[in-house]
């Protein structure tokens, strides 16, 4: 019974190589002490542009990429203007960041218990250092150094659905300010005609491979207030908000890593089952 023991945990490992990984947040962010609404939904429907102020980026952004399930392959790696010890020491740190968001709307807004929304298209984010920075230590990250950079939005049909713009209407009268968020994700119809496609990169993040790619944003005390706006055709009511997210994707690891690491694992399996073999003899 002990001679299989070596072989079988062998195996086990072999086998949890190609279970599915899960969905891990890969990277998130905040305005940290920057109260400043910087989010701003402009214009009147159908002409309506839910962006950073004016369009530009904007500074106070607090940008992580936070410590993930050990079991997950995690995919931060080294990249240009980066040294130290490894990728790792980033991970856990705040990194001084500038963020430029655009959507273009892209159906009229509707309404159904209690709740409003709105379909965005065209959707692109973009997180950038905001100065040369040098993290735990020795990362140095430079300047403008790209940390995410995010499109969303259908690659086919005529939905150009990239991402919703959602929450409780809160007005004109409420006293609590709306609270909606702005989200988006891979998604695949039968037909393959309303394919929506979320894209990641980064100079710090290995992205081959990656599936399941989505990203949620909340942002907090809308003003005036979360709602439509009157007339036909219904639209959502200008508003500016602070504002968080978080970016997630399944990652799972890459064939040739996958490969290497089964032959040293069995390779070693191999070796060590060879020596008892001989002790024995």
């Amino acid at each position: 019974m002990k001679h299989a023991v070596l072989p079988l945990l062998g195996m086990t490992l072999v086998a949890g190589l190609f279970m599915p990984a899960n969905a891990a947040t890969f990277a998130q962010f905040t305005q940290g002490g920057n109260n400043t609404k910087i989010f701003a939904l402009t214009g009147a429907g159908p002409n309506q542009v839910f962006e950073t102020t004016g369009g530009n980026f904007v500074k106070g952004i607090q940008f992580v990429f936070p410590i993930m399930d050990p079991t997950d392959p995690y995919a931060l790696h080294a990249a240009d203007g980066v040294d130290g010890d490894g990728p790792d020491d980033l991970v856990g740190q705040i990194v001084k960041a500038k963020l430029k968001l655009t959507a273009v709307q892209s159906s009229s807004g509707s309404s159904s218990a209690g709740n409003a929304q709105e379909s965005f298209k065209t959707i692109t984010m973009q997180f950038v250092a905001d100065g040369a920075q040098t993290i735990g230590g020795d990362v140095h990250i430079a300047n403008g150094a790209n940390l995410l950079t995010v499109t969303s939005g259908f690659i086919t049909g005529l939905a150009q659905q990239g991402g919703v713009l959602a929450g409780k209407i809160t007005g004109p009268s409420h006293p609590t300010k709306g609270s909606p968020g702005l989200n988006g994700a891979d998604t695949t119809s039968v037909t393959g005609v309303f394919d929506n496609v979320v894209t990641f990169t980064s100079d710090f993040i290995n992205f081959n491979g990656a599936a399941d790619k989505n990203y949620s944003l909340s942002f907090s005390n809308a003003t005036p207030y979360f709602g439509l706006h009157g007339g036909f055709p219904n639209f959502l009511n200008d508003f500016t908000a602070n504002g968080t997210g978080t970016f997630s994707a399944t990652f799972v690891p890459e064939p040739g890593t996958t490969a290497m690491f089964i032959g040293l694992m069995t390779s070693g399996l191999a070796t060590r089952c060879f020596a008892r073999r001989r002790r024995r003899n």
